[in-house]
């Protein structure tokens, strides 16, 4: 659901949104629906690291609602022929303002209380957001490769 959510309103410059790694990512899925020529882009993919179930009501062994808070990270596989690190650099700052900004703009991620597993919130709870980057390399033919994670959970409320 968090890679639908993110494949339909993919920031610019984000190729493809994979629910999980596929066994290869080809260069082209980084610029998938970008205009030829564009400089950066890049694919996420979607990991849930950990997911807890707390009961929050009373209803006894059958009845009642559970809280189910998963704790997710996507990783951000960005390229950019950019001439200067710098240049790609801005332009991966970019795409990650506008992950968090998809984030931030609807808490429950395009789920409704009718969809099958309804979000709650997504980025809201205490650890909040974190985004770590790492440094650009210079990989083959020039390119430049930044590697990022978006860290946050999500919480469903299930009945169980």
């Amino acid at each position: 659901m968090t890679a639908d959510y993110l494949t339909a309103g993919a920031p610019a410059g984000v190729g493809k949104v994979f629910a999980s790694p596929p066994k290869a990512t080809m260069a082209a899925d980084r610029f998938a629906n970008a205009p030829a020529g564009t400089p950066s882009g890049s694919v996420i993919y979607v990991e849930i690291t950990r997911s807890q179930e707390v009961r929050v009501g009373l209803g006894g062994p059958v009845a009642g609602k559970k809280t189910v808070t998963h704790d997710l990270m996507l990783h951000l596989a960005f390229t950019s022929m950019q001439a200067r690190a710098e240049d790609a650099m801005d332009d991966h700052d970019g795409q990650v303002e506008a992950i968090l900004h998809l984030i931030r703009a609807d808490r429950t991620l395009g789920t409704t209380i009718s969809s099958p597993s309804p979000i709650f919130v997504a980025g809201e709870e205490t650890a909040g957001i974190t985004v770590s980057v790492g440094l650009p390399r210079t990989a083959g033919g020039g390119a430049v490769e930044i590697w990022s994670i978006v860290e946050f959970q999500v919480v469903e409320i299930i009945s169980a």
